[in-house]
């Protein structure tokens, strides 16, 4: 009975697991193979530009650390939760993103893709603008594919009369259009101008023979001239010609202003009459851009709200917008076109002008009369005497021309400008306008190359005075103005007469070229092989000692790094230098190191201490940013001469650099040897997630090896401008492409994204190409064969490719040698792979960072590091000291911070519980360059100087480089006066005092001028007596006060000081910054580095609206500061003390802040002492607050001056109370109705101007 039970339950369970396995959907579970514990809610997201997603990762129970590790421009991220489990994703720009997870050992890879919010903004009933002119409220339906807002247009029937079949062949850009100068029209019907995503319009004849009019990729135009025989018109390659005919007037664009009360469209946005409407709107199109229009950008606004009789049609960036002829849905007639400024989510009164549309891209005038056209009849149009015309002159792109402008040379890598056209009107009778670039600073406009200004915006309204030789015909040309260089210039023909009118140009004919065909032998060649060996002894894949990342030790002339990697155990590398002693190298390839062993040398019998005991191993694949990967505390090594130690690393992931840090020998004696370090793992098998994104590092097309020329603004330049909007045409489909990174970089990968409309116009993919490398731009080495792409004719999809040889490389060259068609066309190329490092100075991490929960704090630690140490290393270095810095958290650790040799250690208890507090490292880092083991007295004596010239450093390379951290003197206290040469004393101002004093100056000769403090320096770095001197600021005859002696006249430092202390008292000196410091020059123009900021003390800044005190205070009601956070102060006493203390609703606790507790001096610089920011949680109304102050509780001096104000977003802030002297116990204010959910106090006068702050609740009210 039992064994039947037994059965029974068996196939139960047996039928109930098949039945669950059945029911789950394909792909439905997420199985995380890195832990089935810990995964992330989702591994692929979308999100829509402006919009947020949050992901965590399930069941963190230590803190996470994510990483944007591609695509940083198209996303950010916020981190949340209590160990940073959760990211909230805001998506920037559309493209793709990857997030990397890093939790302990584990790492997960978040992939995101970022979709354009058109069908969000546009596909909705909206409200629409009071100023803006409309003829119904009008829905607009949008087919959301891709990222792209396709729309639908009608069908249009052209009906020539007695026309022959012709063909018209496509261009890219810009099409030629050939219209007969002297042939009266026939009564044609206008063809419809095709946008650049939207299908070919079918041209359907009425009793004619057949027309075929080939797509286009921008707006093609159907040339149907009377009675012509059958021709083929080839497209131009670089810049083709507009042919304009005499017979047409064109339309009248006149620019209104209308004012505004309603909100253009977008929901949620209010106008706001403070923000400036867009000026300056005109028409600025041509026959290829006929829905082009521009205004003047401004600097302070986000975008523009684009309208077309009243409902949003596109929100923009630049100054000027190309429309779609299916945004005109009413068909041909008048239409009003109107821009408003969007500022934050607000929007200014629209700018409007009437425009007439024709759908065959014609501008027909606005003030004309009805015309009704024949068979027979020409077409005429009936114009008043007012109309201005705007048809352009004939646009001829002149690249090679350079015209001259004061100390400026031609540099060909600068973009030259592209769109130049006449913009104007008859109010702006001589303006132009051309697309705005990113990248250059300004543009210098000439008129027959003769300078006349330069501008820093896209558009130029001329005085009609530079039109020197009076009426006729000139050269206006624009070039790109970047640093002291510029580029070629663009130019346009323009026709001038003095009454201000436009006069039109008419064109030479253009030659008719006929279509040839060729035949072109199928290409192949037979790719790069490369073998992947794996579990092999990778030794020989070593390529050279990486020496920026090494400690500089020294060791004999045949005993150095190098000896380690050389295959032979009877020769070693031996140094007596201390610890921590780094050796970095890199590899060939990116290798899997899975084993290493080390051996010891041939005499460690002898010297036994030399053995290493504990390490850490880190990886890197650009040699700057460094993974760990394993670490060994006790490396069991015996003293046994030539004995191998073999090792696995914990992490098994691919590298090219690697560095291990060898911590110590486990004696207390100095000295390190090894005989050999042998590695084994793989050879890397390249795939396209391997390395980080290089985009960052591409500098510019490589001319001189390139003969890709492009089609109008289709250029070689748009495959690398981050935007797959744009793209290279190509008339061939045999061409090359070079480009120059801005330094060495390893590839291991690279993908091609198709255009925007290869489904429109197939077979413009490349099909088989050649990718080479060059480290000169001259030899160049083949990386890379591809015979067959594969590349579809889908819009917008990307395809990778690995290489299949890795190697560093500076210049790149992609060799197309056939297509799919006879012409190619690729939006955007990207790399991925490896970058070197060109800074000399690196930090590595290492200890129990996941135990320091503060979110940035390892962000901040590296910025502060790469802006302070390079300037440290500079001034007070002398080049032995170590340009790397390991930087380790100890959670074991009780006190705050230390340096030992090249290592700064920081409790994770202090790290967490003081999290602006970063101050302490660069007083740390400045002891790492200083060096002074060995040549300065630390026995009984308080070592002052060491420690307070290292207080220095951070003061003035940290803290005074740095407005939201500098530390402002406060003349009351009298301890930064008198600080008994303590070891950390309050001296930073003294040394400020010495070094503008006496500074360090260059003599005419070039020869340095030693100032104080550096010459103090030199004199400790220089000891080589044997002996260590003192820092005795009182005793006359020591070496260090002799110096003092020398450079000052006062005999000793302490002589010194109290002069100091004298011109503080009597006003002759104070401090308000570094910016007028003489000896600057010192730390700036270092390469790599950006030079300091130097904020200075300011005026006092505050609102002056003063609210009433009431006679009752108000202690009762619902206190809106309860459950809210304070975000932001800046600093407290102790953890018993903090800000939060504020707005616990507990009277007998208190914020309490010296002026030395001031860890973020954000707004010091205007005279605020202490400030305190609140987060509400939500928005709430409110309209009266309640201060305890200091007298509530304590005998002590009042805050007596101080600021209240709030704000909706945390960022721009609106004061309700200035208080200039109020020394109430308890007092209450009303501010007024608000709604707001963040609040700051700034504190100006605490404690009666002493500078103690003692503030015991700050409540907030809304009273009925």
């Amino acid at each position: 009975m039992k064994r039947k039970v037994i059965i029974k339950k068996a196939i139960a369970v047996a039928v109930t697991m098949s039945l669950m396995t059945c029911l789950v959907p394909n792909g439905s579970i997420t199985v995380n193979a890195a832990s089935k514990k810990s995964m992330l809610s989702k591994t692929k997201i979308s999100v829509n530009v402006g919009k947020k997603k949050t992901v965590k990762l399930k069941k963190a129970k230590y803190k996470v650390v994510w990483k944007i590790i591609s695509g940083k421009k198209n996303i950010s991220i916020k981190k949340k939760g209590k160990y940073k489990q959760k990211i909230q994703i805001k998506g920037k720009n559309i493209g793709k993103a990857k997030i990397k997870a890093v939790y302990g050992k584990k790492k997960y890879i978040l992939k995101v893709t970022v979709k354009g919010n058109n069908k969000e903004n546009i596909s909705k009933n909206v409200e629409t603008p009071k100023n803006i002119e409309t003829t119904s409220k009008t829905t607009v339906q949008t087919t959301e594919k891709s990222s792209t807002v396709s729309t639908t247009e009608a069908r249009v029937t052209t009906v020539p009369t007695t026309v022959e079949p012709t063909t018209v062949m496509p261009t890219t850009m810009a099409p030629t259009t050939v219209v007969p100068t002297t042939v009266a029209s026939t009564t044609v019907m206008p063809t419809t101008a095709i946008p650049t995503t939207m299908a070919p319009t079918t041209v359907a004849p009425t009793t004619v023979a057949s027309t075929t009019v080939m797509p286009t990729t921008m707006a093609p135009t159907t040339v149907v001239p009377t009675t012509v025989t059958p021709t083929t018109v080839m497209p131009t390659t670089m810049a083709p010609t507009t042919v304009v005919p005499t017979t047409v007037a064109p339309a009248t664009v006149t620019p209104t202003t209308v004012a505004s009360t309603t909100a253009p469209i977008i929901p949620d946005m209010e106008v706001d009459e403070n923000i400036k409407a867009p000026e300056g709107l005109v028409w600025a199109g041509n026959k290829e851009l006929p829905y082009y229009f521009a205004w003047a950008k401004a600097s302070d606004v986000d975008s523009y709200n684009v309208y077309v009789d009243g409902k949003c049609i596109k929100n923009v960036v630049d100054g000027a917008v190309n429309l779609e002829a299916s945004v005109f849905e009413k068909g041909s007639g008048e239409y009003t076109i109107s821009v408003a400024a969007v500022k934050g989510n607000k929007v200014s009164v629209a700018t409007s002008l009437k425009y007439t549309f024709s759908p065959d891209g014609q501008l027909v005038t606005t003030e004309s009369e009805k015309v009704t056209n024949k068979p027979t009849d020409a077409t005429t149009v009936k114009t008043t005497t007012t109309v201005m015309p705007t048809t352009i002159a004939t646009t001829e792109i002149q690249t090679t021309i350079a015209p001259t402008a004061p100390s400026q040379e031609v540099d060909e890598n600068i973009k030259a400008p592209e769109g130049l056209v006449w913009a104007g009107n008859k109010e702006l009778p001589y303006y132009f306008a051309w697309a705005k670039a990113s990248d250059v600073d300004s543009y210098n406009v000439y008129v027959d190359n003769k300078y006349v200004t330069n501008v820093e915006v896209s558009s130029v309204n001329l005085d009609k005075s530079v039109f020197e030789k009076g009426s006729g015909e000139y050269t206006i040309s624009v070039a790109a103005v970047k640093g002291n260089k510029k580029s070629n210039s663009t130019s346009i023909k323009y026709t001038y007469n003095k009454e201000g009118q436009h006069v039109t140009t008419v064109a030479p004919t253009e030659k008719i070229t006929e279509v040839t065909t060729t035949t072109q032998k199928e290409f192949y060649e037979e790719p790069e092989t490369e073998v992947h060996p794996k579990n092999i002894n990778v030794d020989n894949y070593m390529r050279q000692i990486d020496t920026s990342s090494s400690t500089s030790i020294k060791t004999s002339a045949n005993e150095g790094m190098e000896k380690l990697f050389d295959g032979d155990i009877n020769t070693k590398l031996c140094t007596s230098d201390g610890f921590p002693l780094r050796i970095s190298w890199q590899m060939k390839k990116p290798i899997i190191l899975k084993k290493y062993t080390l051996t010891t040398a041939n005499d460690s019998e002898t010297y036994s201490y030399r053995n290493p005991k504990s390490w850490h191993l880190y990886g890197s694949n650009n040699g700057t940013s460094w993974t760990q990967i394993d670490t060994v505390t006790d490396s069991g090594i015996e003293a046994k001469n030539s004995k191998s130690y073999t090792y696995e690393t914990d992490i098994q992931e691919s590298y090219q650099y690697y560095l291990i840090q060898f911590e110590g020998n486990g004696t207390n004696y100095y000295g390190f040897q090894l005989a050999e370090i042998s590695l084994n793992g793989d050879v890397a098998d390249v795939d396209k997630e391997m390395g980080e994104d290089l985009s960052s590092y591409y500098d510019s097309i490589f001319a001189s090896a390139t003969t890709a020329k492009g089609n109008g603004n289709e250029t070689p330049f748009n495959l690398f401008d981050g935007s797959k909007e744009s793209k290279l045409f190509e008339f061939s489909n045999q061409f090359s492409i070079a480009w120059k990174m801005k330094q060495d970089t390893t590839l291991y990968s690279y993908s091609l994204t198709t255009a925007n409309d290869n489904e429109a116009y197939k077979g413009r993919n490349p099909k088989s190409w050649i990718l080479y490398g060059s480290s000169d731009g001259i030899n160049w080495e083949k990386i890379d064969t591809v015979n067959n792409s594969g590349m579809e004719d889908v819009n917008f999809k990307t395809y990778n490719y690995t290489v299949d040889k890795v190697g560093s490389y500076r210049y790149y060259k992609l060799d197309i040698k056939a297509g799919y068609g006879s012409s190619v066309q690729l939006s955007e190329i990207s790399l991925k792979g490896a970058y070197i490092s060109p800074s000399k100075y690196d930090i590595l991490f290492t200890g129990d960072w996941k135990d320091v929960t503060v979110d940035g704090y390892l962000e901040e630690l590296t910025k502060l590091f790469y802006n302070s140490y390079p300037r440290l290393y500079q001034r007070w270095g002398n080049g032995t000291e170590p340009t790397t810095i390991t930087f380790k958290a100890d959670k074991n650790y009780d006190g705050v911070a230390y340096c030992q040799g090249t290592t700064v250690c920081v409790s994770t208890k202090y790290a967490n519980s003081h999290p602006n507090d970063i101050g302490f490292f660069s007083h740390e880092i400045t002891h790492s360059v200083q060096q002074y083991s060995g040549k300065l007295n630390y026995g009984d004596d308080v070592a002052w100087w060491t420690e307070n010239m290292a207080n220095y450093g951070g003061f003035r390379y940290f803290h005074w480089s740095n407005p939201k951290y500098v530390q402002v003197y406060e003349a009351t206290d009298t301890s930064l006066q008198d600080w008994g040469y303590e070891q950390y004393g309050n001296n930073k101002w003294f040394f400020a005092y010495m070094d503008s004093k006496y500074p360090t100056r260059k003599n005419a000769d070039g020869t340095l001028k030693y100032g104080l403090i550096d010459s103090i320096n030199k004199l400790i770095k220089d000891n080589n007596t044997g002996s260590t001197y003192t820092d005795d600021p009182y005793n006359t005859t020591t070496p260090f006060n002799k110096v003092v002696k020398q450079i000052t006249g006062y005999d000793c430092i302490e002589s010194l000081r109290k002069r100091y202390v004298e011109e503080l008292q009597q006003g002759t000196w104070t401090f308000k910054g570094f910016a007028n410091y003489e000896d600057n020059w010192l730390t700036e123009n270092i390469d790599g580095i950006p030079n300091p900021e130097y904020p200075m003390v300011g005026e006092k800044l505050h609102g002056n609206k003063t609210a009433t005190q009431l006679n009752n205070t108000v202690t009762e009601g619902t206190n809106l500061c309860l459950g809210g956070k304070v975000y932001d102060c800046s600093g407290y006493t102790n953890d018993n003390e903090n800000a939060q203390k504020l707005i616990d609703g507990d009277l007998n606790t208190k914020w309490c802040a010296t002026s030395s507790n001031v860890t973020n001096g954000e707004y010091k610089l205007n005279g605020v002492k202490h400030w305190v920011k609140i987060d509400l949680g939500k928005e709430k109304e409110f309209n009266t607050y309640t201060l305890y102050n200091t007298r509530s509780k304590e005998g002590y001096g009042n805050t007596t001056e101080w600021e209240v104000l709030v704000s909706n977003d945390g960022n721009k802030w609106t004061s309700v109370d200035y208080q200039p002297s109020n020394n109430s116990a308890v007092s209450s204010f009303n501010i007024g109705k608000q709604k707001a959910r963040y609040i700051m106090i700034k504190i100006f006068t605490p404690d009666n101007g002493v500078g103690t702050l003692r503030l015991y609740d700050f409540q907030l009210f809304n009273i009925k």
